[in-house]
């Protein structure tokens, strides 16, 4: 009675566990003892043997060293980007990459880029007007002042001072003169216009003639304001062109005269089929002595 008290006690033995000298886990011949087994009953050989390998794994899993693996970043959303269309002269391309090709402009200067004379017809014709500081055209200037001549300070420091006030006067001298300030707001106003000058006197003498006679204080009337010249510039006469018929200065037409300028405008005539303000240049008639 006591042997059998005893038997029942005892529990079933675990399997014991050798490590090799590789690390690794080996387990013995498993043993599976159950209650069944102990009471005389036949145990499930299939169950066991499944359990026997599970465990089997299971050791091996845990023996193995564990190595530590990356962190996984989780990819940003990526947004498909609009298909564009493929240039055909690139579509061989096997990098993908698209070469443009960019057509080089001419670089070629262009000296005249109005199409115009590079002379204005006053200019060529001498009426370009001298500096306000000339030596001929501070009396002008002293006699628009609206105030007097500060004595501690000279002159030219006094009347092109930029706070400086003077009378304008229209070119007839019929409206009330106005105030302006600043000399850089007036011109000279010729007496008469420049272009009446030489539509009467001044093609028929040289252009030096008309030069000396723009630097006259005589050839003034006084000030104008400068917006309102400009703006009546349309108005005034055009500078005829010089020519034998109308008894004009050989130096303004002959191109054997030394004096002659080939680059006044009056050697060339403006365009009237395509409206774009061009220049040709107009033939001298040597039988003719002039322009055709």
């Amino acid at each position: 009675m006591t042997n059998q008290i005893h038997h029942q006690n005892q529990r079933p033995k675990q399997p014991q566990l050798s490590i090799p000298a590789q690390g690794r886990f080996q387990p013995r011949p498993f043993v599976m003892q159950t209650q069944k087994a102990t009471q005389g009953e036949q145990p499930d050989l299939k169950k066991s043997l499944i359990q026997a390998e599970q465990y089997s794994h299971h050791l091996e899993r845990v023996s193995k060293p564990q190595v530590s693996q990356p962190k996984m970043e989780i990819e940003k959303p990526v947004q498909l980007a609009r298909k564009r269309k493929q240039n055909p002269a690139t579509a061989g391309n096997s990098t993908g990459q698209t070469n443009r090709v960019r057509k080089r402009p001419n670089l070629t200067i262009n000296t005249n880029p109005s199409g115009k004379s590079p002379h204005s017809r006053r200019e060529a014709a001498g009426y370009k007007n001298p500096s306000h500081d000339h030596g001929n055209m501070m009396p002008l200037y002293e006699q628009a002042a609206v105030s007097p001549q500060d004595p501690s300070r000279t002159k030219k420091d006094w009347l092109y001072s930029p706070s400086r006030r003077f009378y304008v006067h229209s070119p007839t001298h019929t409206a009330q003169p106005q105030i302006v300030q600043g000399h850089s707001n007036t011109v000279m106003g010729h007496k008469p216009d420049a272009a009446q000058h030489w539509n009467t006197i001044g093609h028929k003498q040289t252009r030096k003639a008309n030069q000396q006679h723009n630097k006259e204080t005589s050839s003034y009337h006084g000030l104008e304001d400068a917006r309102a010249s400009a703006a009546s510039g349309s108005k005034t006469d055009r500078y005829q062109s010089p020519s034998p018929s109308i008894g004009s200065h050989p130096s303004h037409f002959d191109v054997r005269n030394p004096d002659f300028n080939p680059r006044a405008p009056w050697t060339h005539k403006l365009r009237e089929s395509d409206g774009k303000g061009g220049w040709n240049h107009v033939k001298y008639d040597p039988k003719k002595n002039d322009y055709v």
